[in-house]
Formats: C-alpha cells, sequence, structure tokens
C-alpha cells in the first residue's frame, strides 16, 4: 500500500508525540535517581548518627555499669559503717557499765573510809584520853615528890603543893600549865613552872619555851625555875633541856 503524503505526516507526528513521551519518563527517572542518591546520602548519615548514637548508648551503658558498682560499694561501706557504729555503741555501754562499776565501788569505798575515818576519830579520842589519863598520873606523882624533891636539891621550898592551872598569856588567851606552884629560895620568889610529856622530845622543849615565853607577863612575881617531866628520852633532849635551863625529871624519880 502506498502511504500517502497525509499519512506520512500523521505516522511523523505520533512518532514525535511518542519519542516526546519517552524523554519525559528519562527525565522523571533521572529525577528519581538523583533523588535515590539523595536518600542513599542521607541513609548513609542516618547510619552514621546511629553509629554514634549506639556508640554514646555504650557510653552511657558503661557509666551506668561503673555508677552501679560504685553504689555497691557505697552499700558495703555504709553496711560496714552501720557494723562499727553497733560495734561502738555496744563498746559504750560496756563502758557505761563499767563506769557505773567504778561508781559503785567508789561508793563503798567512800563508806568504808568514812567509817574507817570515824573508827580513827575513836581511836583518836581513847589515845588522847588515855594519853591524859598517863599525862595525870605523871603530874600527880610530880605534885607529891617535887616539895621534897626541889628542896633537897635546889633548896626551893615550896609555899603549897604543885597545881594544873590555867594563865592567861600575853595575847589574852589561856593556856594550860601542867605544873604550877608559887616558892621561896632562901629570900628570893620563885616560881615552878613545869610540863609533863610520856616521851619527851626536842620540839616538846622548844614548845614549852615558847609558852613560858607567851606567858613571861604573869611571872613577875619571882625567879622561874623550869622542869619537865616524863617516862622517858633521849639523851641528846636532856642535853638540850639542860641547856635551856630546864630540868628534867623521870617517873622514876618520883618513887
Amino acid at each position: 500500500m502506498q502511504i500517502t503524503g497525509e499519512v506520512y505526516k500523521t505516522i511523523v507526528k505520533i512518532v514525535d508525540e511518542r519519542m516526546k513521551g519517552i524523554r519525559v519518563t528519562r527525565e522523571d527517572f533521572n529525577d528519581l535517581k538523583a533523588i535515590v542518591k539523595d536518600l542513599a546520602k542521607a541513609q548513609e548519615k542516618a547510619e552514621e548518627r546511629l553509629a554514634r548514637l549506639e556508640d554514646a548508648v555504650a557510653e552511657l551503658a558503661e557509666a551506668q555499669r561503673r555508677t552501679e558498682e560504685k553504689v555497691e560499694e557505697l552499700a558495703e561501706a555504709q553496711k560496714r559503717t552501720e557494723e562499727k557504729v553497733e560495734e561502738l555503741a555496744e563498746a559504750q555501754k560496756r563502758t557505761e557499765e563499767k563506769v557505773e562499776e567504778l561508781a559503785e565501788a567508789q561508793r563503798r569505798t567512800e563508806q568504808e573510809l568514812m567509817s574507817l575515818t570515824k573508827t580513827v576519830k575513836n581511836l583518836q579520842k581513847e589515845v588522847g584520853g588515855i594519853s591524859h589519863t598517863i599525862g595525870y598520873t605523871l603530874e600527880n606523882a610530880a605534885y607529891k615528890a617535887l616539895p621534897h624533891l626541889l628542896k633537897e636539891e635546889y633548896n626551893i621550898e615550896l609555899e603549897r603543893k604543885p597545881v594544873r592551872q590555867y594563865l592567861t598569856n600575853a595575847l589574852g588567851r589561856e593556856e594550860e600549865v601542867n605544873i604550877y606552884g608559887l616558892a621561896r629560895k632562901g629570900k628570893e620568889k620563885v616560881v615552878v613552872i613545869g610540863e609533863s610529856k610520856s616521851h619527851l622530845s626536842r620540839r616538846h622543849v622548844d614548845a614549852f619555851l615558847k609558852k613560858v615565853k607567851r606567858l613571861d607577863p604573869m611571872f613577875s612575881k619571882g625567879k622561874k625555875f623550869l622542869l619537865m617531866i616524863t617516862h622517858q628520852s633521849k639523851p641528846k633532849v636532856l642535853n638540850y633541856a639542860k641547856e635551856k635551863g630546864i630540868r628534867v625529871y623521870f617517873s622514876y624519880d618520883f618513887d
């Protein structure tokens, strides 16, 4: 069949139209490829971000693990601290019990000490009483024997038997004089002053001399004759008393 010019034109037109459609489809395909490429890049970036996120999550997980370990260590330390506090509380309890025991022992000791102090005071009173009794016995023997002894040894005549006397000293206070008597030696007035000690010591001699000095205003009536009487004394004390002008008599001198 012969193609006429009109048919040819129509065919060419149809082909051209088809070719145009094909070009449009390729452009769309190229656009699609570009979009796919962009999507691939975006996917790659997303995967990179995801990888970084996974690393961060791993680091967080490791940090969490270390935190949990630290918390476990702290919990263990807290447990040990609580145990130590419990031990300290128990030790404190034992200490308080021991202090209470010591306080009770101290209380008993104080009671015993008070009882002992009372006993010692009673003993002191008893010893003091015995000492006074011994002293009075010694003095009473002296009162009887001294008139004869003084007359025989020193030609001193007592006006009457010596006595125990309280005299007022220079300070206006009364002091006890164990042996006191007025006497004469020829025409001279003599005041006999004596002290008794069961065991005469140097300290007793000095105390007696101080007493005599305090009582000096009372002895203006005559010359002083000082004597001390005792059961026993050391030779050096006797020599010291003699140097001070004191005549010492022993209890056996009164027999």
